[in-house]
């Protein structure tokens, strides 16, 4: 059972776009968090006083919570690990998928991005033993998307109890040894590995678990069960990632303390990473390879496909469409054709894009731009680590192309208050498609 996303490093490690999860499988739950796009995650306002048993809770976004079992124990919050038993049902009482039964209960952190969006707002109103069940509408559950035994646009009635609550502890560097680059970074070796060490232009796959210092997990790749490779020396990854994979040999797992100035400084990022925050990562190199497509291999094919030029051409932002054709797909996405390539090279689910981007209300006000970065966000493409109008729409462009997207709120984050991006916004994406990997 698994979810963003996001992955979600991609956004925290290369933008401020949130991604969010990985690919689903028919029965899991936590298939697509709607995240693309800089905004700070939802703060649910918990009431003050508990509900009483079986009264329904009107939560936001169209959620509705029922206790069904309570205790005097602290709701969970974002950054708990916690361990839940559920029966998940369609409206007509068809069961798809549940825990119940199979021995274990489902663990993940709560505001990681990991599973559907009704998830990690819902459990947020239990303590650890209590019982509810959770009426999920469509926008924060799978959407338009067909799951398997969920169809399209499936109101989900999940029967869940909180099994166990863990609150993150507080990251210590006490007793072990240590050691401080120039730059002011800290590290210390988990274990030494005796593969190749990396180098410049090494595609590098790694596993890795990030938390803030008060011990919170923002992401991590073991949550997802997918590594996340990065393209070492290439400008794609936060500095403290540069110099910390620069310092690994294969098969190494190390912990890295990543001061702000390494990081986002003195950008919040997410809703997750406040400003000035120093960061701490656990990483382990799983594997690095030079690129053939930045060191004159035989991947003639792979060369065409990925640049190593990460600078967008289509200016300005927001671009002149002037006189432009406006099209509309079946889902209501509309998108204007900025710029042809004629590159012929078309990315396919699964595959990771580079997508420069400026994203801007209807009223023209900018929340986000990779341009303010100068680094295209990566993600793959067609699995729901982004919000469903860039999956659908990305997927129409070549490398090199230039397009605009107006962005209706049922394929962007519909009903949920995203900070910089209000419920019910239509999104406008001017987005260059920059390579693929």
């Amino acid at each position: 059972m698994q979810k963003i996303t996001f992955l979600f490093l991609s956004m925290i490690l290369c933008s401020s776009i949130l991604l969010a999860q990985t690919k689903t499988t028919k029965t899991q739950i936590n298939p697509k968090a709607k995240t693309v796009a800089k905004p700070t995650a939802q703060v649910i306002k918990k009431p003050i006083i508990k509900k009483s048993m079986n009264d329904t809770i009107k939560a936001p976004g169209g959620m509705q919570i029922i206790i069904t079992q309570q205790n005097k124990n602290p709701r969970a919050e974002d950054g708990d690990q916690v361990k839940v038993h559920y029966i998940g049902k369609l409206t007509n009482g068809t069961v798809f998928d549940q825990s119940v039964g199979k021995g274990e209960p489902f663990a993940f952190t709560i505001g990681s991005h990991t599973v559907i969006e009704g998830w990690d707002q819902g459990l947020k109103y239990l303590g650890k033993g209590e019982k509810a069940t959770l009426i999920i509408p469509p926008s924060m559950g799978y959407g338009e998307a067909d799951q398997g035994p969920i169809p399209a646009n499936s109101t989900l009635i999940f029967d869940v109890e909180l099994v166990d609550v863990v609150k993150p502890i507080p990251i210590s560097l006490e007793g072990k040894d240590v050691i401080t680059t120039t730059s002011g970074m800290k590290y210390y070796y988990i274990q030494k590995g005796n593969g190749r060490k990396t180098q410049n232009g090494d595609k590098v796959s790694v596993h890795y678990t990030g938390k803030l210092m008060t011990g919170k997990k923002f992401d991590s790749s073991l949550d997802r069960g997918q590594p996340f490779d990065v393209l070492l020396g290439q400008g794609r990854v936060i500095k403290g990632w540069e110099e910390a994979l620069s310092l690994m040999n294969v098969g190494d797992k190390a912990a890295f303390v990543i001061p702000a100035n390494l990081a986002y400084g003195e950008r919040s990022v997410g809703g997750v990473i406040p400003a000035n925050s120093t960061l701490y990562f656990e990483i382990e190199v799983l594997d690095a390879q030079p690129d053939k497509t930045h060191t004159g291999g035989d991947a003639v094919v792979e060369q065409k496909q990925v640049q190593s030029n990460v600078t967008a051409k289509c200016q300005p932002h927001p671009f002149n469409i002037a006189g432009k054709k406006i099209e509309t797909t079946a889902s209501g996405l509309q998108y204007i054709i900025v710029k042809k390539s004629g590159s012929g090279i078309k990315p396919t689910a699964g595959q990771t894009v580079l997508v420069h981007y400026t994203g801007s209300l209807a009223n023209g006000k900018k929340f986000d731009s990779s341009l303010d970065r100068n680094q295209p966000l990566p993600f793959p493409l067609g699995q729901g680590y982004v919000i469903k109008g860039w999956d659908e729409g990305i997927a129409l462009m070549e490398v090199g192309d230039c397009f605009r997207f107006v962005i209706p709120p049922a394929l962007g984050y519909g009903e949920l208050d995203k900070g910089a991006i209000p419920p019910n916004s239509t999104l406008v994406f001017d987005c260059e498609l920059m390579g693929i990997q």
